[in-house]
């Protein structure tokens, strides 16, 4: 069937004329019978007892009119609206069909369309391989097709596949002027393959760079945290030489390049000395102190007028 042949149906609304009549003559009963109303009923509150019981009594009357009103409208459209049900119901199973017919078309339609671009991207990948084969085992063509596909409009019906061939030679070209770019940034090898696996993996260059240049500061900043540890770990261990050379310079004794005080005086005392005892004033402690803390506590010990000493190494060095 053609456009030609397509029919146009124009809903039209028919009364039948008995219906249309008793309707009508229904309503002007109904009509006659509420203008009656006002002279007949007054709602009201009631001033006495006699007063409420006639009030009863016109509500009452009042009821049975609207009563007799409604099973009038009612007996009148019952039957019409068993009519009605069976014309909806056969209206929706034209509309069913129709419908059905509908989807049909459009599966068909929608399958063409999915060959019909299947076939241009099939076309366009052999052109490609042709085009750039060493970059199709980098870069497939489903690739570029995600990255640009959508934008270029190549799912569209009617593309154009002259037009997605011309497109597909400017992607190419730009995915080797940003691999050139790359190698012109003088990173080191190992930067310059990551950031170049990274841009072609997502053809997006800039946030390939901004990955990489994330990377590099975060190595940085682990290079940096080891040389300060590896420099913490030094400071720690040359801290006790220090101590001891600063201990005996405290008490007035060179030191030997080991840090020891000279064979003479940590063999036998010098001439006249008296040991130290609590008639002197003077009270002689041992401390132990941290290797790591020694510097520390030799500079305290500094501070304190009349405090005198030596690193002190076993019971006969008393």
């Amino acid at each position: 069937m053609s456009s030609d042949d397509v029919q146009e149906v124009t809903p039209e609304l028919v009364e039948p004329p008995e219906l249309s009549t008793r309707l009508d003559q229904a309503v002007a009963k109904a009509v006659g019978m509420a203008e009656t109303w006002p002279e007949r009923f007054q709602p009201r509150v009631p001033a006495d007892g006699d007063d409420y019981r006639q009030a009863k009594r016109e509500r009452t009357a009042l009821r049975k009119e609207l009563s007799a009103i409604t099973d009038g409208r009612k007996a009148m459209f019952a039957p019409w609206k068993d009519a009605i049900k069976r014309g909806e119901a056969r209206f929706a199973d034209v509309l069913a069909r129709g419908r059905e017919m509908d989807a049909a078309y459009k599966d068909g339609i929608d399958e063409y369309e999915r060959g019909l671009a299947q076939s241009r991207m099939e076309s366009l990948a052999g052109y490609y391989a042709d085009l750039a084969p060493m970059l199709v085992p980098l870069v497939p063509l489903e690739a570029i097709d995600a990255r640009w596909g959508a934008e270029d409009g190549w799912h569209k019906v009617g593309a154009s596949e002259v037009r997605m061939r011309e497109q597909l030679e400017g992607h190419v070209q730009e995915i080797a002027d940003n691999e050139a770019l790359i190698k012109s940034m003088h990173y080191d090898q190992d930067d310059e393959e990551a950031l170049r696996r990274r841009y072609l993996a997502t053809l997006d260059f800039r946030g390939a760079c901004v990955e990489v240049q994330a990377e590099r500061e975060r190595r940085e900043r682990l290079r940096e945290l080891d040389r300060q540890r590896a420099q913490a770990r030094a400071d720690e261990e040359q801290a006790p030489e220090a101590a001891q050379a600063d201990g005996a310079a405290a008490c007035g004794h060179e030191v030997e390049a080991d840090g020891q005080l000279p064979i003479a005086e940590r063999q036998a005392p010098q001439a006249g000395a008296q040991a130290p005892t609590a008639a002197s004033g003077v009270i002689v402690f041992r401390v132990e102190v941290p290797r790591a803390k020694a510097r520390e506590f030799v500079a305290a010990m500094r501070r304190i007028g009349g405090v005198h000493g030596r690193p002190w190494r076993g019971e006969d060095d008393e």
